[in-house]
């Protein structure tokens, strides 16, 4: 079963960035990112890393990339944990990405899990290399199935 990794924004944010063309070396700048492992263990793999940045506290939205070596980190609890930050931990209404329009697998799992197509950046990755745009409002998470009120299990625990 994945594990959520968390204290290590600085080092999971630029194992993420090597794995995206358009960013590279050149990082996300303040962000937080959450890896997820098979383990805690040092002969563990990491499976994912998704990383929030460009935090807009006063628009209350925050960008969201992802970069994934398997699909083995698709789990339920793990969505679930990784949505809570920014919707319940952060309170930001929006949260979108931008995903290249070649990537079928990336816009596939990310209108899977529940955000939606908003529109088009043409050229937005280079010439011919188009930016699909993607985003989920904090009212369709509070509807979706990877809502937790953690105070409300809390009180009923």
């Amino acid at each position: 079963m994945p594990v959520l990794l968390f204290d290590h924004s600085e080092v999971l944010a630029g194992w993420c960035a090597k794995r995206i063309a358009y960013v590279g070396d050149g990082a996300f700048g303040p962000c937080q990112a959450i890896g997820v492992a098979s383990g805690y263990g040092s002969d563990d793999q990491l499976y994912a890393v998704v990383v929030f940045h460009d935090y807009q506290p006063t628009l209350s939205t925050i960008q969201v990339s992802m970069a994934a070596t398997t699909p083995k980190w698709l789990t339920r609890g793990v969505i679930q944990g990784i949505l809570h930050y920014p919707f319940q931990q952060l309170g930001v209404f929006k949260i979108w990405g931008a995903i290249p329009h070649e990537n079928k697998r990336a816009l596939r799992m990310n209108l899977g899990i529940g955000l939606r197509q908003d529109g088009l950046l043409r050229h937005h990755f280079g010439k011919r290399h188009h930016a699909v745009i993607v985003s989920m409002l904090k009212t369709e998470y509070e509807r979706s199935k990877w809502f937790v009120d953690l105070a409300q299990k809390a009180e009923a625990a």
